[in-house]
């Protein structure tokens, strides 16, 4: 295995964790995985250095996931318009309803709680975010822990 290989394959564990939270599907979070680390492999003169390493891999995989729901979401959209269309719309303004909870739900977290959550769902890796924030990387961990718990609440009730 030559260098590069070797620093990928650090970012396994951190990556399939990263894939698993935004797909929650094992077998979607080990194709994207594998999606992108093929990606790394074909593409590793792009990387310029270690320290990014990590950051770009999380961008590509929230890319490869989002042309994952485009894909899954014309298929699906598809079969609904030919078996019934009103379904679709019906889909749709349920999935927004919901949207728009989440959103309500992280207004009433506590500023720092919600400020580290969306850097983390932006892309941004917890050192990136320690750094912004001026706090240790535990306590970026220990914020999104908390947010997520809350979430999760707040929108049980």
């Amino acid at each position: 295995m030559d260098p590069f290989e070797q620093k990928l394959m650090g970012h396994y564990g951190p990556l399939f964790r990263y894939a698993w939270g935004v797909t929650r599907n094992h077998h979607d979070a080990e194709d994207l995985l594998h999606e992108v680390m093929c990606e790394a492999l074909k593409y590793r003169a792009d990387f310029a250095s270690e320290e990014s390493m990590g950051a770009s891999l999380r961008i590509s995989m929230r890319h490869r996931f989002y042309d994952m729901l485009r894909k899954r979401s014309i298929r699906i959209s598809l079969s609904h318009k030919i078996q019934d269309p009103g379904k679709h719309i019906e889909a749709n303004q349920a999935l927004a309803a919901e949207l728009n909870q989440v959103l309500f739900a992280i207004e009433m977290l506590p500023q720092a709680w919600a400020r580290t959550l969306r850097k983390a769902v932006e892309g941004k890796s917890p050192s990136e975010i320690a750094s912004e924030e001026n706090i240790g990387l535990s306590e970026v961990h220990r914020r999104i822990a908390k947010a997520r718990n809350k979430l999760r609440q707040i929108l049980n009730e």
